[in-house]
């Protein structure tokens, strides 16, 4: 009986070496032919990628993939379903998306035999597609029910597109996605329209309860559309419509100006009755709220300073200030005083220099010596945009948009539509 068993044990022990020696444990080898190591290309170029990959039983898949400077893929993957466990081939690889950015990126291949995976990097350069103006949308007003939309290249005349129906409280542009936002107010909807052929690509219907109105404002971050509507909520959106984070805002208040930065989203709030306000910072990944405080001021433009600051331009009492809103601290300080007259709107050149629309004339801040100049005066902006890529102002007051060279603040053009001009967005051919 023992010999039996010590037999059977054999067997057994034979049969598992048997079983491990049997087992694949050897991964397939990739060699990168093309393209050399750091080989430069321009957006939009096309990779000739030719590699030779084989494995010792079989191959079951290849995939190339390009991935960013952390290795994040950045573009399709193309697959290949190989016929033979040893393959030479040469792929075209196109790097067809117009936003890529300069920098180094990464020809990934991976090739699977079934069990065993390997991976291959090889680093490419990218040059980006230069940034230029593509067109400048204008919402002018029609009537109390008709809201006009024309776009202007920037070396042709205003061509009206459309009337879009209902009220108006705020537009928004994604060069990324190449979209461009209207939002009503008590009774109009959002609509988000796609530019290639003017056609709307989404819509959010507003539900009318006159006389509150349904919308408070929109702002497009970081290729995200954030939301703020009356009854309490703030909603990001993807570009195709699909809902990102829903932030619950402070009880008995409803957000109004909006800013996303780089790991917060923040809110100034108008409460429902009385006349103190609420400004409110929340996670930007949940849309929890993180603090608050109260305020007396209404804001005008957020603007992300640095990981701590954030500037607030506003008008109190019917007169412009500006407060610094540390995040560490949960409080605001005033780092200089406004001329007499209320704050229309401001824009962000970068984290040290802005431009007021003041009703008197615009005003250039500089917080790095906290200087306040006049920038151009006599001009009653309403609404202003900078373009980076010819360092112009863009200015609009009645139905005049005024261009003006950001360095020598000289007028350079003027642009006139028929109507009053509500809002107006620049739009550039990527991100």
């Amino acid at each position: 009986m023992k010999l039996k068993t010590s037999i059977l044990f054999l067997f057994f022990i034979l049969f598992c070496l048997s079983c491990k020696k049997d087992k694949d444990v050897t991964a397939p080898t990739i060699t990168i032919s093309s393209p050399s190591e750091s080989q430069q290309y321009n957006a939009l170029d096309t990779v000739k990628v030719t590699i030779t990959v084989e494995d010792e039983t079989a191959l079951k898949q290849i995939d190339i993939t390009l991935t960013d400077y952390n290795k994040i893929p950045v573009l399709a993957t193309k697959t290949i379903v190989p016929q033979d466990k040893k393959v030479t081939l040469t792929i075209l690889y196109p790097l067809n998306d117009i936003n890529l950015l300069s920098g180094t990126y990464y020809i990934w291949v991976k090739a699977s035999d079934g069990i065993n995976d390997q991976n291959t990097y090889r680093s490419i350069n990218i040059s980006a597609v230069p940034q230029v103006l593509k067109y400048i949308y204008i919402f002018s007003f029609g009537n109390s029910t008709t809201v006009h939309l024309l776009r202007q290249t920037p070396s042709g005349n205003p061509q009206h597109l459309f009337d879009i129906n209902g009220d108006f409280s705020s537009s928004a542009a994604s060069s990324k996605s190449q979209l461009i936002y209207s939002c009503g107010k008590t009774f109009g909807n959002l609509h988000a329209y796609n530019i290639a052929d003017n056609l709307e690509s989404w819509t959010i219907p507003v539900s009318s309860n006159p006389p509150f109105p349904y919308f408070d404002y929109i702002g497009c971050y970081n290729n995200i559309l954030y939301v703020s509507f009356y009854d309490g909520y703030i909603r990001g959106y993807y570009n195709n419509g699909s809902p990102t984070i829903t932030a619950i805002t402070p009880s008995k208040a409803h957000p109004m100006k909006l800013c996303a930065g780089s790991n917060y989203l923040y809110a100034d709030h108008e409460n429902y009755s009385g006349t103190s306000r609420t400004f409110g910072v929340y996670y930007l990944t949940s849309g929890m709220l993180k603090q608050q405080i109260t305020t007396d001021f209404q804001a005008v433009e957020i603007f992300e300073k640095d990981d701590d600051n954030v500037f607030i331009f506003a008008n109190q009492s019917g007169q412009g200030i500006m407060e610094l809103y540390s995040i560490s601290g949960n409080g605001v300080w005033a780092p200089h005083t406004i001329p007499t007259g209320k704050i229309n709107d401001v824009l962000q050149i970068d984290e040290n220099n802005y431009i007021i629309a003041h009703q008197s004339g615009m005003y250039k801040y500089q917080y790095d010596n906290n200087s306040l100049t006049s920038y151009v005066l006599g001009i009653n902006a309403t609404s202003i945009k900078y373009n980076p890529t010819t360092s112009e102002i863009f200015a609009s007051s009645g139905s005049e948009i005024m261009v003006y060279d950001y360095a020598s603040h000289s007028l350079i053009n003027t642009i006139s539509v028929a109507d009053s001009i509500m809002d107006f967005q620049l739009l550039y051919n990527r991100q």
